[in-house]
């Protein structure tokens, strides 16, 4: 695997807490963890009783999302992500 490797970004999405609770459930590849760094691709969501949102910009003070990209193929993330987000009707 010589040349590859993961990166992590952060966001949020249009929606209200329930929206992002279906977005997370509706996930095939994508996993829900309380972590991150690993060779696959993980996500993890702080929500608004999260004590880790003091520690971030006051923009991020209502929940976001965490992603690390893992080493699956990029068409299968996102395809996952997408499928999720329509799931939960934010996209």
């Amino acid at each position: 695997m010589q040349g590859q490797y993961s990166s992590m970004i952060s966001f949020d999405l249009k929606g209200d807490e329930e929206a992002h609770r279906k977005f997370l459930d509706s996930l095939k590849l994508v996993t829900h963890a309380v972590s991150l760094g690993d060779v696959e691709s993980l996500i993890v969501y702080y929500d608004q009783s999260s004590d880790k949102l003091p520690h971030y910009p006051k923009i991020y003070q209502e929940g976001f999302f965490r992603f690390s990209v893992g080493l699956e193929d990029a068409e299968d993330v996102i395809e996952d992500l997408k499928q999720a987000m329509e799931q939960a009707g934010v996209l």
